[in-house]
């Protein structure tokens, strides 16, 4: 079967007690000679709890992009998450059930939406019901092979029947390519309503970095009763396509401003001087970010971070302090029922997910983006590719 696949050389790997400064501890290895190609490989076959996978459509995320290319800062991938190689790429992807495996859940021929992390459901962190926080974490088309293939094995514990939703769509194309979004917009989901319970009606967002991620958020706190969304983005083109998909759903103010005094007045003005309930960051961890984030923050508000990276130096705390604020991290939309709140709201036409999708290519014009677009190209919307399998 085809597959696009990330081949590199293992360089060194650490102790896993290490704590070199420049790699986070539990990301123990470092890759070069990094190749993205399209191979023949074996048709996997599932284990007793997966089902077999023919995917349809995946959407090309920034962590693809990140996995794909060597960063001298860090000696590896410019990914500082978990990854194994060589691996089949491609989280954020629907399916048609190829083979159920014997579980009565899914029919042959069923179309599913997957999450992309697997929990192992023993460690303390799982028990906890902390799934996306898993010590035995393992994550689709990072550490094994993911949905950019014409099959795929997955638990059937992280696929979701998208039967409940099929009427809303004309065909079974429209609702294969919504179902590819429902990954990001669960990462945006468990920013929104899953961390420390942040979220609330009428509360205020400032989303940094309008990508595909930030979208979703934007998106998601619109119909979930924003009273303001702020969007933080240096392109003009992303503000305005998100402002013209997000209306009328909630007043939405954008600015590509990179002046920090001229956007503390903004916010500020925007807010009567309360702040921010909620930063959303999707952006590289720079320090006018995280400084703009800290001294805008409303009382209890909170800064959530997506993206991974080291904190920067000089930052003050001191309004932290004062307004008893945080800052939390998000990762994944494993639990909570996340995919079934989505779907609710797909069900009563709330959310059209399908809106994220801005360009549908072939897994051949994949390889291409991703052997050579550069890591901080801004793209608008996602970037779906379609499997012909």
């Amino acid at each position: 079967m085809k597959a696009l696949r990330l081949n590199g050389r293992k360089k060194i790997t650490f102790p896993k007690d290490s704590r070199s400064g420049f790699m986070p501890e539990y990301c123990h290895t470092l890759w070069d000679s990094l190749k993205i190609t399209i191979e023949n490989v074996e048709r996997p076959c599932p284990s007793e709890n997966e089902i077999l996978l023919s995917p349809k459509y995946c959407s090309l995320c920034g962590t693809d992009f990140s996995a794909c290319q060597y960063s001298p800062n860090s000696l590896s991938t410019s990914f500082r998450g978990p990854l194994e190689l060589p691996v089949t790429l491609g989280h954020e992807f629907s399916a048609i059930v190829a083979n159920n495996n014997g579980n009565s859940r899914f029919k042959n021929g069923d179309i599913v939406a997957v999450e992309s992390i697997i929990s192992c459901g023993n460690c303390r962190s799982c028990k906890l019901g902390y799934r996306n926080a898993c010590n035995n974490i393992e994550l689709l088309g990072l550490t094994r092979d993911g949905g950019l293939a014409d099959f795929v094995a997955v638990p059937y514990d992280c696929c979701w029947n998208l039967r409940e939703i099929e009427s809303i769509y004309e065909n079974r194309n429209s609702l294969l390519l919504a179902g590819s979004t429902l990954e990001i917009f669960g990462c945006a989901y468990h920013a929104l309503f899953c961390c420390q319970n942040s979220f609330f009606p009428g509360c205020t967002i400032c989303i940094h970095g309008i990508g595909a991620l930030g979208f979703a958020a934007a998106y998601l706190a619109a119909i979930s009763g924003a009273a303001l969304i702020i969007l933080i983005e240096s392109e003009n083109d992303r503000i305005n396509w998100c402002k013209e998909n997000l209306d009328p759903f909630s007043h939405v103010i954008g600015s590509s401003e990179s002046d920090l005094y001229k956007l503390t007045e903004l916010i500020f003005d925007a807010t009567n001087g309360y702040g921010v309930d909620i930063h959303i960051v999707t952006t590289e961890t720079d320090k006018a970010t995280y400084s703009l984030s800290i001294d805008t923050l409303a009382a209890r508000g909170r800064i959530v971070a997506l993206t991974r990276g080291r904190l920067p130096e000089g930052l003050y705390l001191d309004r932290l302090v004062d307004k008893q604020g945080g800052i939390v991290g998000s990762r994944g939309q494993s639990g909570y029922n996340i995919y079934g709140h989505l779907l609710a709201l797909i069900s009563s036409r709330t959310l059209k997910p399908e809106k994220l999708i801005s360009n549908v290519v072939s897994i051949e014009m994949a390889l291409k983006l991703l052997s050579e677009s550069n890591k901080n190209s801004k793209f608008v919307g996602r970037t779906a590719v379609k499997i012909d399998s």
